[in-house]
């Protein structure tokens, strides 16, 4: 049993250092008006736009003038759109939901929507399907949607 729990406690410490690595990995972030990229340590979604680490300072950086992120992929995202791609669109769900909303505007969430559009599909939960993909339109305009999901959104 001791053995068991020190096991355990192994394999969550190594899970949550590979959690910690990718909060704090580096992030690209590129801007539409100059093809500036601006090089940050950590990157989250704030209410008005990216908020970059640089050093020690935080740079709001408002979503229209956003390009492209390059950011390491949520370690979880893998597992997820397998998940999709075995039907078991479900146990998916809540997983997706979270990339989406953690990851908002980091290209991540833009692949996270897609299969979680399709997942909202098959399950039958057509409105919130239609609210993620007007979500992603919205921020990324139609140019950068998928072809294949926007066909499932027609």
């Amino acid at each position: 049993m001791t053995r068991c729990l020190r096991q355990i406690s192994v394999v969550l410490i190594v899970a949550a250092m590979m959690v910690a690595s990718v909060a704090d990995a580096v992030v690209y972030v590129k801007l539409k008006r100059d093809g500036k990229v601006i090089k940050g340590d950590n990157v989250r979604a704030g209410a008005r736009g990216l908020m970059v680490q640089i050093g020690h300072q935080t740079k709001t950086i408002p979503f229209k003038e956003i390009d492209q992120v390059k950011s390491p992929a949520p370690p979880q995202l893998k597992a997820l759109l397998m998940l999709t791609g075995k039907g078991q669109y479900a146990q998916a769900i809540p997983g997706l939901k979270k990339v989406v909303t953690d990851y908002v505007r980091q290209e991540h969430d833009l692949k996270a929507g897609a299969a979680l559009i399709k997942a909202y599909t098959a399950t039958g939960k057509g409105s919130s399907a239609v609210a993620i993909y007007k979500n992603l339109l919205r921020l990324y305009g139609p140019e950068r949607m998928d072809l294949g999901t926007t066909i499932q959104y027609w």
